[in-house]
């Protein structure tokens, strides 16, 4: 049977999420729902739908995935993604999908190792990393000149299709200094390939975000809506995958 919710349902996102086959991970599946104010229903066995509403005042409806990623060993990251609204008119980012890391001590929250924003219309993606330890965060919690943490676009200036579905994957494998590998690609168009350090130097493992996260200014009374499904999260060699 599909569950369907409205606000205040973060614990039914969870059950959900544990529950269906919208996310399939080959270690043991640890959510986090952050959808206190925003909506999400379930689409079908597979998928799942989470909108935010100007409304609510919120800036976010996402769910993280904790511990997904592993320092060390390649990974791959893949699902399928639509949303309802894309405004090229709208000049205020918010993004669908985060790669994060907790800080550790003494340390304090950063912007995330990667996002897939939309920003006026096209999809761009940045990814940071940091080699030390404790990250320098004078100016800001992003990259920035007196900061440690520096930062690339991955790509920009992409146009999709609003309400059709999207194939979005990753495959890399993480590294603070040297060894680090990052190949992203959309509807199997390579978007990026780079080499080199591409994480933070933190203790804990990075979690994976899925959602809406808008810190920004609403331009728009129109509720954003992104629908996901099947989210694989799979460790090992994915060098000769296919679609």
């Amino acid at each position: 049977m599909l569950m369907n919710f409205g606000a205040l349902a973060a614990e039914d996102l969870k059950q959900v999420l544990l529950e269906s086959d919208v996310i399939s991970i080959d270690r043991r599946l640890k959510i986090w729902p952050e959808c206190v104010q925003g909506t999400f229903r379930q689409t079908s066995s597979n998928s799942i739908e989470m909108c935010l509403d100007p409304k609510d005042k919120a800036k976010r409806c996402e769910f993280a995935v904790n511990d997904a990623l592993s320092h060390t060993g390649t990974y791959r990251v893949a699902f399928d993604f639509r949303v309802t609204t894309i405004d090229s008119t709208d000049s205020e980012w918010h993004s669908y999908f985060q790669v994060h890391s907790f800080p550790d001590k003494d340390e304090r929250w950063r912007c995330p190792i990667q996002a897939l924003e939309l920003h006026s219309g096209a999809f761009r993606m940045f990814n940071r990393w940091d080699p030390t330890p404790v990250s320098i965060t004078k100016s800001g919690t992003c990259s920035g000149a007196e900061n440690s943490i520096q930062s690339r676009t991955l790509f920009q200036d992409l146009s999709l299709t609003e309400g059709d579905w999207h194939h979005y994957e990753q495959v890399g494998r993480l590294a603070s200094i040297d060894g680090g590998e990052l190949t992203v690609t959309i509807d199997q168009v390579e978007m990026a390939t780079i080499k080199g350090p591409n994480t933070f130097n933190d203790q804990r493992e990075p979690f994976l975000k899925f959602g809406i996260y808008k810190p920004t200014s609403w331009r728009s009374e129109q509720p954003l809506c992104v629908e996901y499904r099947d989210i694989q999260v799979t460790s090992g060699d994915h060098s000769n995958d296919t679609n």
